[in-house]
């Protein structure tokens, strides 16, 4: 491609959208530095019923949930007993395997980091929530049931993972890079989970939905995909990356009543956020259907909450 095609190419993609929103602006005041225990926070799942979020840090760590209020304090610990923390990358909070979906809550911790994609061992480990809401102030429990997943093509990296807050399914999105010396990033892919089919101790293949070129649609080409959720009423998937929230509209495929789109259009089946970049984002969580969290990894980082859904995305 001649220079001067390249630069257009490239301006086109990386230049800001007349439909990027500016969340910058619309900042909560509920914004507090993430404690000593919490620095390499990598997941958050907000407990609606409860108001408390419910946080992990990722490989290297403890297997713990620790526990806190919306601003930050009442921190508790939750050891996770018979279970090892492997690559824990996100959370999220939805209705339970095999039990009719919605009408018990569960907490799901996905176990699915692998940076070397090398890993056999991917594992959810579920937990029913009122197991954790009864905990007292330092505690410890054994998870549910757990189960280990495999991929109908190849070994996976991810650090993205959600549950549908209405329909029996969970989503895991890819962060895959190629090359020995200078990898490069490659197109993520978007896996379903059947949580209807899903039981104890038996592995379960994951069924491809589709691709995403998060850099492409982010704008930038540092926007790499690490962690998502679905808003409360099931309409968007935001996915977290190192520069902004990429939010996915549910078109009809999260409940696979509609195909997962191949062609993707700003303002109409998503859209771009800015927000206040911090070190290394990671974990992200709905509060309200217009209010998300972001937290981070590193020292001195915060847990920031946006009042952010722009006019450009209007409820369905």
């Amino acid at each position: 491609m001649p220079f001067r095609g390249a630069f257009i190419f490239w301006w086109l993609i990386l230049a800001p959208s007349a439909w990027a929103a500016d969340c910058r602006e619309f900042q909560t005041g509920a914004s507090w530095l993430l404690p000593k225990e919490l620095r390499e926070s990598s997941g958050v799942a907000y407990d609606g019923e409860q108001g408390g979020l419910y946080q992990i840090n990722d490989s290297g760590n403890d297997a713990v949930i620790w526990k806190t209020d919306l601003s930050g304090n009442k921190l508790q610990k939750i050891s996770l007993e018979g279970v090892k923390n492997i690559d824990f990358e996100d959370v999220s909070i939805g209705g339970c395997p095999g039990r009719g979906h919605g009408e018990e809550k569960c907490f799901f911790l996905a176990d699915i980091g692998d940076n070397r994609q090398s890993r056999r061992d991917e594992e959810i480990h579920v937990i029913h929530i009122f197991d954790l809401k009864s905990l007292g102030t330092s505690s410890s429990l054994k998870p549910m049931s757990s189960f280990s997943l495999l991929y109908p093509d190849r070994i996976h990296n991810s650090e993205s993972f959600a549950v549908h807050p209405r329909f029996p399914y969970a989503y895991l999105l890819t962060k895959d890079y190629e090359g020995m010396l200078f990898k490069n990033v490659i197109p993520a892919k978007l896996f379903r989970i059947d949580l209807s089919a899903v039981t104890s101790g038996n592995p379960i293949t994951l069924i491809e939905v589709g691709a995403l070129n998060i850099e492409m649609l982010a704008g930038s080409r540092k926007a790499l995909p690490t962690s998502m959720e679905f808003s409360p009423d099931g309409e968007w998937l935001y996915i977290l990356t190192y520069k902004n929230v990429v939010a996915i509209k549910n078109t009809g495929w999260a409940n696979t009543r509609a195909p997962f789109p191949t062609v993707w259009e700003q303002g109409k089946n998503y859209f771009v956020m800015q927000i206040d970049e911090q070190k290394q984002m990671e974990a992200l969580t709905f509060i309200s259907n217009d209010q998300f969290m972001v937290t981070s990894e590193g020292r001195n980082m915060k847990a920031i909450i946006y009042n952010c859904r722009p006019k450009a995305l209007p409820r369905q």
